[in-house]
């Protein structure tokens, strides 16, 4: 999966505009009596027999309520208060209110925009050779997998409009995915880490071959790697670009270094002292702006 398209920042509003998501948030506390309490959202199969998907918990602890991410194993409670995203708007909330034993209560501001200090939202679109195209997000298990909920889908620039867990998805669809900002945080921690690593492997062989040498090395696996991942191999390649050109720091890891040796008067560890702190700067700059530049 690759990160929203473009590099422009979209707002809470833009994506509840984009996929068309006022009216379907429902925030409902859970009675005694209820047919949730001890059972696991996926057992429960809410979204299949509803199109209610819960996309967040708040629970009682230590005398206030807090967040809690949802997952398919979750067990409900009694007094949990489910943040639901209704999607088939043929359902009747009362009948299914009074059926499930749930109480409506009260939701400020728009599709759980008061809750977006703990509810997050972010863009994934799916890239060639992803293994989800063709499957459906049932069949791959999404919420178990990545600890998110998908609650909207554009295809062709369009947002989709019914159940989507039964739809096989395409090349080039975008996912509107909800849930705790850690697991996003986290989704993306586990990429500016992996670019760490390509960029340290690949300024490290740099000191021993060519850059050229270096980046036919390492761009079959750094793109391997984004594959595997599920996310777009643009960054991966550019980091590795990039690194295999931070030759600082030693006088043999560029002819360049090399030529102005002597003339220059310098030393070994002359390009040691300072090329090491710069190859740093230039791996944290880089990190940083080519996600941002070209997204996952």
């Amino acid at each position: 999966m690759a990160n929203k398209e473009g590099w422009k920042r979209k707002t809470f509003r833009d994506l509840i505009r984009d996929y068309k998501l006022t009216g379907r948030a429902r925030r409902l506390a859970i009675l005694p009596g209820s047919p949730f309490i001890g059972h696991r959202l996926d057992d429960l199969r809410l979204r299949q027999r509803y199109g209610a998907n819960v996309v967040g918990i708040e629970r009682w602890r230590k005398f206030r309520r807090v967040m809690v991410s949802v997952a398919g194993n979750t067990e409900l409670r009694l007094n949990d208060v489910l943040l639901i995203d209704m999607s088939a708007s043929e359902v009747d909330l009362r009948e299914f209110c009074t059926s499930q034993r749930l109480e409506p209560m009260v939701l400020r501001g728009e599709y759980f925009s008061e809750q977006a200090r703990d509810v997050g939202m972010a863009e994934v679109s799916l890239i060639p050779d992803s293994e989800l195209i063709g499957k459906t997000l049932y069949d791959v298990g999404f919420r178990s997998r990545y600890g998110l909920s998908v609650v909207g889908i554009r295809r062709n620039g369009e947002a989709m409009d019914g159940l989507l867990t039964d739809e096989p998805l395409q090349l080039g669809d975008i996912l509107l995915v909800i849930g705790d900002w850690r697991m996003i945080r986290q989704l993306q921690s586990q990429k500016h880490v992996m670019l760490v690593c390509l960029f340290v492997l690949c300024a490290t062989i740099g000191l021993f071959i060519s850059n050229t040498a270096t980046t036919v090395l390492m761009a079959p696996i750094a793109i391997a790697a984004a594959k595997q991942m599920g996310v777009s191999p643009y960054p991966f390649a550019m980091i590795v670009a990039i690194a295999a050109s931070a030759a600082f720091m030693t006088p043999v890891s560029s002819p360049v270094n090399t030529l102005v040796l002597g003339p220059g008067g310098y030393r070994f560890g002359d390009f040691v002292k300072v090329g090491v702190p710069f190859t740093v700067l230039v791996m944290i700059v880089n990190v940083i702006m080519v996600p941002w530049l070209y997204g996952f």
